[in-house]
C-alpha cells in the first residue's frame, strides 16, 4: 500500500512532517499512487522544491512477473530515489523515538503540520501492538493499513535525516570554509 510522509530537516535538526497521504483507499498501486496522488500535491505545495524518495530497501526487489520494482516505477516518474539505511524495525522505532523525544533550544525535535492528520491518528494508536486473548502482546506491530503504511514511511524519513546514527552509522559531512565578500568603498 503506498504511502508517504513530506518531511523536511531543519538547520538544528528538528524534522518537520508536512504532509501525509496513503493510497489504501481503492488499492492503488505505486505508479497509480505517484501520479494521482503524489505528484499533485507536490505540485501544488512544493512547486520547485528537491524531492528525495526515501524508501523500503525491499522496494528494490524486483517482480518476477515484468522484472521491475518499486524503485523503478518512481525513478520512471523522475524522482531521486535512495533505499533506507535498514529496514530492521528496531533502528526505524529508535530513530523515530529519538526525535519525538529530543528537545533542540527548548522545542520539539519533531513537528507535525495540519498536513498530516493521518499520520498523528496512527501515532495515536492506529499503529499500534496486537494484543490476543491471554493478554500477552505482540513484538512487532500490527500490519493495519493505512495506519502501518504511514507509520512506516515517517520511519524510513526519520532514518534518512538521522544519518543513521540510532545504529552505528556515519553521517557523511564536509567542511566548507566562507569568506567574507571583501569590503569594497563607493562614492
Amino acid at each position: 500500500n503506498p504511502s508517504a510522509v513530506i518531511t523536511q530537516l531543519t538547520y538544528d535538526g528538528r524534522v518537520i512532517v508536512h504532509d501525509a497521504i496513503t493510497g489504501n483507499d481503492g488499492g492503488m498501486g505505486a505508479l497509480r499512487f505517484i501520479r494521482e496522488k503524489l505528484k499533485p500535491l507536490l505540485a501544488i505545495k512544493y512547486p520547485g522544491r528537491t524531492i528525495a524518495v526515501i524508501i523500503d530497501p525491499a522496494a528494490f526487489q524486483r517482480a518476477q512477473t515484468d522484472e521491475r520494482c518499486v524503485a523503478d516505477i518512481f525513478k520512471a516518474e523522475q524522482f531521486v530515489v535512495k533505499p533506507a539505511k535498514t529496514n530492521a524495525l528496531a533502528a526505524r522505532l529508535a530513530v523515530v523515538e529519538s526525535y519525538l523525544t529530543r528537545t533542540v533550544d527548548g522545542n520539539s525535535g519533531m513537528l507535525i503540520a495540519k498536513g498530516a492528520e493521518l499520520l498523528v491518528k496512527a501515532m495515536a494508536g492506529k499503529y499500534r501492538y496486537k494484543a490476543n486473548s491471554k493478554g500477552d502482546i505482540a513484538d512487532t506491530p500490527e500490519k493495519s493499513h493505512p495506519w502501518s503504511d504511514i507509520a512506516d514511511a515517517l520511519q524510513y524519513a526519520c532514518l534518512h535525516h538521522d544519518g543513521g546514527a540510532i545504529f552505528g552509522s556515519q553521517l557523511q559531512t564536509r567542511k566548507i570554509e566562507i569568506k567574507p565578500a571583501p569590503f569594497r568603498w563607493s562614492r
